[in-house]
């Protein structure tokens, strides 16, 4: 599944062979969530504008870069140019700004996007139509999303931890690395719906979502999506989606959070999803290169299972966890990384992640690893210097 970007905005020619699970890297600003929402776009181009339109949004017809605009928000139509050109697999993918004939189209892309903590700025998702034609569908659309899942609920007001929803051993680091004992819950306190952190797993000493960790509001709202796409333990993907895309799973969590959060994108891809991700976190990047690596080696299965268990703190011996990391052990994972060249930004495959490999793109992994190599050097110089 190769999807190919040329002359849109800073994209000058960005092409990702995507895996079962795929990771973007890049400094800010290189374009990989112009890329991955183009992707989106393409993927589900019926059901985004049926969408757009039953909410009132309005555009030209006639004019791609007017669907640019509504799709990105205000000022992104200038993305696209004349020029500008989308392959999907070798074949023209240009989005039609024409509205489908028919409706009812089944979205196949679940995105959770950077900006997911301000769908929850008053403690509760935020419906469809309280976002402007400013905002990107994106953040809009996962908003309502997850606002109909919560509304769904109806009764129960725990919403962590679940039983059976997460598997017991992630649940647990979650609890550990994100939550520290506190338990989140619904309230309708005088009349406002929102979600409460429980210090101790006690209601009465609740604290409202803006008071959380930085962390932790970056969290729920991922957290509340991969419930919306868990059907439970040991159960098969429900509905039509195929293809989760999440963008930079890490923000404002401590490096242990870091590993408890993509605990749960394994879980994600042993459900028989693929996933792709945008990060700037190294620790990501570290997993995977760690993951790859142990598959290369000639020693058991069991073993190799045992030492990514290790890895992620969750234990070896629990049947659910072998399975989800002996799963894990058998997927095709993608790297690629985003770069400028001369002004114009290129992407490379990175995906052997070989820091011993002449290009520094790839043995700097995109530049993730780079900088703490430069610390390393410049230190050695100082106690070079210093032995002068």
């Amino acid at each position: 599944m190769e999807f190919r970007v040329s002359n849109v905005g800073q994209l000058e020619d960005v092409c990702v062979e995507f895996g079962d699970l795929t990771l973007l890297v890049g400094a800010q600003g290189t374009g990989k969530s112009i890329f991955l929402q183009l992707f989106k776009l393409h993927l589900d181009q019926d059901h985004v504008k049926n969408t757009m339109n039953q909410f009132g949004q309005d555009w030209d017809k006639n004019s791609r870069p007017g669907l640019m605009e509504a799709y990105f928000g205000e000022g992104m139509g200038q993305i696209w140019r004349p020029e500008s050109r989308v392959l999907f697999d070798g074949g023209d993918a240009t989005p039609s700004p024409e509205l489908p004939v028919e409706e009812g189209h089944a979205e196949t892309v679940y995105y959770i996007p950077a900006q997911r903590v301000l769908t929850m700025l008053t403690g509760w998702p935020q419906p469809y139509r309280s976002y402007s034609p400013r905002d990107p569908f994106v953040v809009k659309n996962f908003s309502e999303r997850i606002r109909i899942y919560l509304e769904g609920l109806k009764e129960r007001e725990q919403l962590f931890p679940v039983p059976r929803k997460v598997m017991a051993p992630i649940r647990d680091i979650l609890d550990a690395k994100i939550f520290h004992g506190a338990t989140l819950s619904r309230s309708s306190k005088s009349g406002q719906k929102a979600v409460r952190l429980n210090v101790d797993g006690d209601a009465g000493r609740a604290i409202s979502y803006m008071a959380w960790s930085t962390g932790q509001r970056e969290f729920l709202p991922l957290l509340l999506g991969c419930y919306e796409l868990l059907p439970g333990e040991g159960i098969a993907k429900p509905g039509a989606i195929d293809l989760v895309i999440i963008e930079e799973p890490e923000t404002g969590l401590h490096p242990m959070g870091t590993f408890a959060a993509m605990a749960v994108i394994l879980d994600l891809l042993g459900h028989g999803y693929k996933v792709a991700i945008t990060t700037h976190s190294s620790n990501v990047l570290d997993i995977v290169w760690a993951i790859e690596a142990i598959k290369r080696r000639r020693i058991e299965v069991d073993r190799k299972i045992e030492l990514v268990s290790g890895l992620l703190d969750l234990p070896c011996d629990n049947p659910e966890v072998s399975s989800m990391i002996g799963q894990a052990l058998g997927l095709e994972i993608r790297t690629h990384s985003f770069h400028y060249e001369e002004g114009r930004v290129r992407s490379k495959d990175i995906s052997s992640l070989d820091p011993g490999d002449e290009d520094e793109i790839v043995a700097g992994w995109g530049g993730l690893a780079a900088f703490s190599a430069r610390v390393s050097d410049t230190v050695a110089e100082a106690v070079r210097s210093s032995c002068e």
